[in-house]
């Protein structure tokens, strides 16, 4: 058993429990070093709401805090986020991020025709094109942050269906569809030039996801 405590909106929630933990790729741990910090809100009545840590050194996957909340009222959730994109997504072409060493920047575009979305990580000197990112399935990005020592980026992203229960299916012939996400971190290791995708979290109705920090 753990025990754990952490500030959510500015009070402090303490709680024991078997914190299940999720193994996967491992990355080099001069290419991600440290913590990606991502929370997962999902919809409907109550809210189910998750905060789980991806270390890539060690390829694994925690959830670090759970909790639920009766309706959107009773919300208790971070108001910060990793800065500058680490939340919003691509709603416009115009998201990008600047590594902390400078040398490079990540742009988020959308293709509106194809429902996906891309990001570019480019040369900040002469705006050449590093490394393209996009996955073969449709997937929306949800947010995007440099590692500590800019030899990394994380992309939060999302793939979707729409649920087919009796309940669903009549919602959709309202003309209101019932969202099923499946939530991923994928790092990008720009030395290699190439993707580590983690799954974070399966079947979350209408999430909402943001990186909250990535921490050395």
């Amino acid at each position: 058993m753990l025990g754990i405590v952490l500030i959510i909106a500015g009070e402090a929630i303490s709680f024991w429990k078997s914190l299940p933990l999720h193994v996967q790729q491992a990355m080099e741990i001069d290419s991600a070093p440290g913590i990606v910090l991502v929370d997962i809100l999902e919809g409907g009545q109550p809210e189910h709401y998750w905060q789980s840590q991806v270390q890539p050194s060690s390829g694994t996957v925690r959830d670090v805090l759970t909790a639920e909340f009766r309706d959107y009222s009773e919300e208790k959730i971070p108001t910060s986020f990793q800065e500058p994109a680490g939340a919003g997504g691509c709603k416009d072409n115009s998201v990008s991020a600047s590594s902390p060493d400078g040398k490079f920047v990540a742009q988020c575009e959308s293709d509106y025709q194809w429902e996906s979305d891309h990001l570019q990580i480019k040369d900040s000197t002469t705006s050449a094109t590093l490394y393209s990112w996009k996955t073969d399935e449709r997937r929306e990005i949800r947010g995007f942050a440099w590692s500590p020592n800019s030899n990394s980026i994380a992309v939060l992203n999302t793939s979707e269906y729409y649920g087919k229960s009796p309940v669903e299916l009549l919602s959709a012939l309202s003309g209101h569809p019932v969202p099923h996400n499946t939530v991923f971190l994928d790092v990008i290791d720009l030395q290699k030039r190439s993707a580590t995708e983690y799954l974070i979290k399966q079947n979350v109705i209408s999430a909402f996801c943001r990186i909250l920090s990535w921490s050395s």
